[in-house]
């Protein structure tokens, strides 16, 4: 199975996030460390339009082969571009097939090489099209949303209870996509049933901005000392 590692340059909530230091090392270097780690996963190929990144990447032991048009390097470009783009390389430059691969955000630090296994592992043995991971969150019936008018507006008919009596609630957390190539290529998913892994919150922080940094920060620095 190839990881794939998208990474580009240009990032306008965290300016240069994915080269950032995150406790002495670039935001990039931890999901490539994982991948490598990975039992499941044969190569680690890292995505991106930036030469800086390309060259970090090969030092940290991933392959970045080619760098990324900047059409595919937008505010709105899509895991999946990204993810075609990557395998239709590799499929034409060394006349290969590629029928699934796994996507493994930087901005998922935490993750580990164990929960990427795991996701794999999922994948193969349930034949699943897609994989995802999840982290729990407060339930539905809590959630709201705001309106053009500044309102509030509460996403379930449900009647809000003490948490006790309500299902428990998962978000999806960026942490692992795997994805068979049809996928990709549109194949429409069944939304109301989709396989996936559950990651502790502890390991799920997503890096949006700021606050996320010094949060991921925080944490890694905490799980050295023990």
């Amino acid at each position: 199975m190839i990881a794939l590692i998208p990474a580009k340059s240009y990032s306008s909530r965290l300016p240069n996030k994915n080269v950032k230091l995150l406790n002495k090392k670039p935001l990039i270097y931890y999901s490539i460390k994982a991948a490598l780690k990975s039992k499941m996963i044969s190569r680690v190929i890292v995505s991106t339009d930036s030469k800086k990144i390309m060259q970090l990447a090969k030092s940290f032991g991933a392959e970045a082969p080619f760098l990324r048009p900047k059409k595919l390097s937008k505010t709105n470009s899509s895991i999946h571009e990204v993810a075609i783009h990557a395998i239709n390389f590799i499929e034409k430059k060394e006349n290969s097939k590629i029928p699934s691969i796994v996507v493994l955000q930087p901005t998922s630090p935490l993750r580990s090489f164990i929960d990427i296994d795991k996701a794999i592992e999922l994948f193969i043995k349930s034949k699943a099209e897609y994989v995802t991971s999840f982290s729990k969150t407060k339930p539905l019936e809590w959630i709201f949303y705001k309106n053009k008018d500044k309102n509030f507006h509460k996403i379930s008919k449900n009647k809000i209870k003490n948490s006790q009596y309500l299902k428990q609630a998962y978000t999806l957390n960026g942490a692992i996509y795997i994805f068979k190539k049809n996928i990709l290529l549109g194949k429409k998913l069944n939304w109301k049933n989709i396989k996936g892994i559950e990651i502790d919150n502890s390991r799920s922080v997503d890096i949006d901005n700021t606050d996320d940094f010094f949060y991921a920060d925080f944490l890694l620095k905490k799980i050295k000392k023990n």
